[in-house]
């Protein structure tokens, strides 16, 4: 790694992609019946778009990630896909 220069911080490179969490935090999710993938593929194209993760087949919502304000319409969202 080369030297900073003043006023700049360096940080270890990782060895793995950053973009995955460094922890992974215990807490409720919510499993979805039905196909996971098709499933995941109505919630991101609805409005709003859902963001959940497939996990053992199942796509999961993690609830720690909505606001009170998201959560009626991120349950409408849901609804129109499990009903399509």
């Amino acid at each position: 790694m080369a030297p900073a220069r003043q006023g700049e911080r360096r940080v270890p490179e990782l060895d793995r992609d950053p973009a995955l969490p460094l922890l992974e935090l215990p807490g409720p999710v919510v499993a979805l019946p039905g196909r996971a993938e098709t499933l995941a593929t109505r919630l991101r194209a609805g409005d709003p778009p859902v963001i959940g993760r497939i996990q053992d087949g199942r796509l999961l919502l993690d609830p720690r990630t909505l606001d009170d304000d998201a959560v009626d319409a991120v349950v409408a969202a849901v609804a129109v896909a499990l009903a399509a």
